[in-house]
């Protein structure tokens, strides 16, 4: 007698697995006789999303369990066949025959459908910066994309929310005309062009809605009146090497760390010491130090610990030493011998003599072939290191082992991805694109001229314009910027 589980049974005698199909497993057979080892277990019934069909044979008086097709909606599959479905999954609908057993057939990017011709929800984008779908009447079951940094619209000239924003990107804003515009310069979150309620990080808001950016060394500032009833923004927070004092921040001095004013620094930065309230640099190779001549740590490269109060260079390639001739750990790729450090055999990373590669220790786009220990090149475009190895053997390349624009093919090597895709599963199916260009159905589509990052085509997205150019809301393109030679001539 054999019982798998209530879950995995199979049947062997008719060539079918079961796999996680069955509800229980038969333990007999039609005329009750135990079945043998080599027949295995039958299924008695079928989970929920699959459907059943009469064993025969030695499996007679049991049930094959089959999964139903697609979209299919669990428990409601028949048997005439493994694509029908008595009820579709919501966003699906039967394509050939509404309401009876059919295959079902997914509406793009809808969520809910009443029949063949009418979607009733789309999907909701998963973040709030992302394009929504409204639904489309007519002949066919489709939503389709809102206007530009929509990401609710209820048609494609009625958008009903913008894009959220963060406090570090450019607000958006609901337009009388049913579309989004964006906030004025420096502002996060607003109620008009003119209006803004939240500046983006660095600024502050004036009494009139306007946001203006924080002085120099302020990475906090909130809107201040001085005695004189004149608003400015007064500074709550500094960067690092500058110190707060009277709502603004004072460089600390060059080379350090903190202070307690403008010019009087307490603890200077690695490789200083503090002199009269400054910093001056330790001697060559000196980590850190209490005078010019004090030494009591060195920089990786030189002797550690310093030899009299004073730090002497390693060998070459040594990466740490006891003295200037005697090292105790080698840069990668060499290994140490009497004569230093040595180069390990070519492509190699980490070794112990100069013949052979420690195991996983290849360089990326190479393997150690375990057998003389070298390492032998990987499959053509295999040349992203993941541990322990870019590729298994010189013809098969791990999953993401595959060099940017190609992906790992059937036959163990990388193939290409479509025309600038950068990520992809197949040659046909982009999940990320090139600076440049967005991915749309699987594909790559170029945004404007000059933008690095767009979502929809031929236009641009507000922080998105490569370095030099500047966004330009008329057509949501890029410009080149104006230089101040430029203003002049003009």
């Amino acid at each position: 007698m054999v019982l798998v589980s209530n879950v995995y049974c199979e049947v062997s005698a008719i060539g079918t697995s079961n796999t996680f199909l069955c509800t229980s497993c038969k333990e007999t057979a039609a005329n009750g006789a135990t079945l043998a080892a080599a027949e295995t277990a039958i299924c008695a019934g079928c989970v929920a999303g699959s459907f059943s069909t009469a064993g025969t044979g030695a499996a007679s008086g049991s049930v094959l369990c089959t999964a139903c097709g697609a979209n299919c909606t669990l428990a409601t599959c028949s048997a005439a066949a493994a694509g029908n479905c008595s009820t579709c999954n919501p966003g699906s609908w039967h394509a050939t025959n509404d309401g009876a057993d059919s295959a079902c057939t997914a509406c793009a990017f809808c969520t809910a459908t009443l029949s063949a011709t009418n979607c009733t929800a789309c999907v909701i984008p998963a973040t709030t910066a992302t394009l929504g779908y409204f639904v489309t009447g007519g002949s066919t079951c489709t939503c389709t994309v809102c206007s530009a940094n929509c990401y609710a619209c209820t048609s494609a000239a009625a958008c009903t929310t913008c894009f959220a924003t963060t406090t570090n990107t450019l607000g958006k804003y609901n337009v009388a005309d049913g579309t989004c515009a964006d906030c004025g310069a420096l502002c996060a979150i607003c109620t008009s062009a003119s209006v803004c309620t939240t500046c983006i990080t660095d600024n502050w808001l004036n009494a009139a809605g306007v946001c203006a950016a924080c002085g120099t060394g302020c990475s906090l500032c909130e809107r201040m009146v001085n005695a004189l009833n004149v608003e400015f923004g007064g500074c709550t927070a500094c960067d690092a090497t500058y110190i707060l004092e009277d709502n603004a921040c004072g460089l600390l001095g060059s080379n350090c760390a903190s202070g307690t004013g403008v010019g009087s620094c307490t603890i200077c930065s690695a490789e200083f010491y503090l002199h009269t309230a400054t910093c001056t640099a330790c001697v060559a190779g000196c980590m850190t130090c209490s005078t010019a001549t004090d030494c009591s740590a060195c920089m990786t490269g030189y002797t550690e610990p310093p030899v009299s109060n004073v730090c002497s260079a390693c060998v070459a390639n040594c990466y740490a030493c006891v003295s200037a001739t005697t090292c105790s750990s080698c840069h990668a790729g060499y290994f140490i011998d009497t004569a230093g450090c040595t180069a390990c055999i070519a492509n190699c990373t980490a070794c112990t003599d100069g013949t052979t590669c420690t195991a996983a220790k290849c360089a990326a786009g190479y393997v150690n072939n375990g057998t003389t220990n070298v390492c032998d090149s990987c499959p053509s475009n295999c040349t992203n290191y993941v541990w322990p190895a870019t590729c298994t053997d010189t013809s098969t390349c791990t999953t993401a082992g595959c060099a940017t624009g190609y992906f790992k093919a059937t036959a163990g090597g990388c193939s290409a991805c479509g025309s600038n895709c950068n990520t992809c599963s197949s040659a046909t199916v982009c999940s990320a694109c090139a600076t440049g260009f967005f991915v749309v159905s699987g594909a790559c589509t170029a945004c404007a001229a000059n933008c690095d990052t767009c979502t929809v085509a031929n236009e641009c997205a507000t922080t998105g314009c490569s370095t030099g150019f500047t966004f330009m809301d008329t057509n949501n393109d890029c410009s080149a910027t104006l230089t101040t030679a430029d203003c002049a001539s003009n």
